[in-house]
């Protein structure tokens, strides 16, 4: 098995696996097999090398460096400041660069002539995400004839989004050199055959499936295990913790989970003191403007709640703490493990994801006779799978306030109704099931032609 995704993870003897997200997926399924994982390395040069091998186990890793020209045009510019708003539904946000689409197309050719010198006959290559839409279509350039799966992550777009694009119709046929197109959900199922229909793609849209990726409820459980103390007291104070974990951007709805907070303050006085809401958010790609203005909305947020409900504020009482705590910061995988166990209500709340595997990981680690509630946003790929979440319309502040109420309130016995169906969704698709069942269908797809259709 052949992984290729943009970023490879810290490898080496005594590392710990990576906490959560595609890094974590793919790691504990790679690891299931053996194999090669081949992406940037992180690192800036301008030297083009040959790709760094190195090993860790049964896994072996193929890192290349990228430029800085290729890190601006390339990461920063086309793959996170078009394809990522564009995909999440931020038209406002997305730049469409032509030349930035250039560079986009000029690693992902520099990444197929490096990964086709490691390739040997049998190999399967599966490819991740929206960095890589290409890749396949290149590799088959380089004369590479074996299977090759293509994995997208996060959402697809509807055509006339799409269309907008830089190379719109190029990237849509690159997919045809795929035998298998996978996706989150059935929703992005019927987008993305919608999609490639409209751009002149249908074999590649008949080869679209739908695959939900898992966790690793196990390991989750281990690492919260790990941390028996309550990472969220003393600041906790035994009152229940609304609580968020997210990288720091605009896609995850963090505004959103914090004014629709401020809202339920103001209607319900009596939760300014009986009530905190702990968000966790993880810088993220920071060198980009619109990462930094969504740090400071949050920021601001915050305070302003504390200003407004915080202690001194009436109703608290004297020597109280105030009902926000707002933490930058990359926590380690065994304190996020056990904060969403000692959390009241998981909140989930962005506006678009593929999936968002948060919500599986507070599932799996809730205590099985005092579980928490999960508040889950149907912008996420999640809630076509975990429906006795307290689900909300992406955006609804009111009905986020709402169901933060009805969280706070719920009675024990229909939180253990919700979790129980929730856990055996996220106990009975885990994944390796997630890996296995995709790897299956790739096996079993027919061939998708030497050049995948394309010359």
């Amino acid at each position: 098995l052949v992984v290729v995704s943009n970023r490879l993870p810290p490898a080496g003897p005594g590392r710990p696996p990576p906490a959560g997200g595609l890094a974590s997926a793919l790691s504990r399924a790679l690891g299931e097999s053996g194999g090669l994982w081949f992406g940037w390395s992180g690192a800036e040069s301008d030297v083009e090398a040959e790709a760094a091998l190195s090993s860790d186990g049964a896994v072996e890793y193929a890192a290349v460096d990228l430029s800085a020209g290729e890190i601006r045009g390339y990461y920063e510019g086309f793959c996170n400041r078009a394809l990522w708003p564009l995909c999440h539904g931020f038209l406002d946000r997305a730049r469409l660069d032509r030349a930035e689409y250039e560079v986009y197309r000029r690693v992902n050719a520099r990444f197929a002539d490096r990964l086709s010198a490691l390739l040997r006959p049998g190999d399967r290559v599966w490819v991740h995400d929206y960095h890589l839409l290409p890749l396949g279509e290149e590799l088959r350039r380089r004369g590479w004839g074996g299977r090759v799966a293509f994995f997208l992550h996060i959402p697809v777009p509807p055509p006339s989004s799409w269309g907008r694009l830089p190379g719109a119709g190029e990237l849509a046929r690159a997919l045809a050199a795929y035998e298998l197109v996978g996706v989150q959900t059935a929703r992005d199922a019927e987008a993305a055959r919608a999609l490639l229909d409209a751009h002149g793609a249908s074999a590649a849209a008949g080869r679209v499936e739908a695959h939900p990726i898992g966790i690793d409820p196990e390991h989750w459980r281990d690492l919260a295990a790990r941390e028996p103390a309550n990472p969220l007291e003393p600041e906790a104070a035994g009152r229940p913790v609304l609580f968020g974990a997210d990288r720091l951007d605009y896609s995850k709805g963090i505004p959103l989970r914090l004014e629709a907070f401020e809202r339920l303050l103001e209607r319900e006085p009596r939760w300014r003191t009986r009530a905190l809401l702990v968000q966790w958010s993880a810088p993220s790609r920071e060198a980009i403007a619109e990462y930094r203005a969504e740090r400071e909305r949050v920021e601001a947020l915050a305070a302003r709640i504390e200003a407004r409900f915080g202690a001194g504020s009436p109703p608290a009482s004297e020597g109280s703490v105030g009902p926000v705590r707002h933490e930058i910061a990359v926590r380690e995988a065994p304190a996020v493990a056990a904060a969403y166990r000692e959390a009241s209500v998981s909140l989930v709340t962005s506006h678009s994801d593929g999936m968002n595997l948060v919500a599986k990981e507070f599932v799996a680690v809730q205590r099985p006779e005092d579980p928490g509630v999960l508040v889950l946003s149907r912008g996420c790929g999640a809630a076509e799978e975990l429906r006795e979440a307290l689900l909300v319309n992406a955006g609804d502040v009111d009905a986020l306030a709402a169901a933060m109420a009805e969280a706070l309130a719920m009675p024990r016995g229909e939180r253990l109704e919700r979790w129980r169906a929730l856990s055996a969704r996220v106990e009975g698709s885990t994944v390796h099931d997630w890996s296995r069942r995709l790897l299956a269908a790739l096996d079993a797809a027919p061939p998708a032609g030497p050049a995948g259709g394309a010359v």
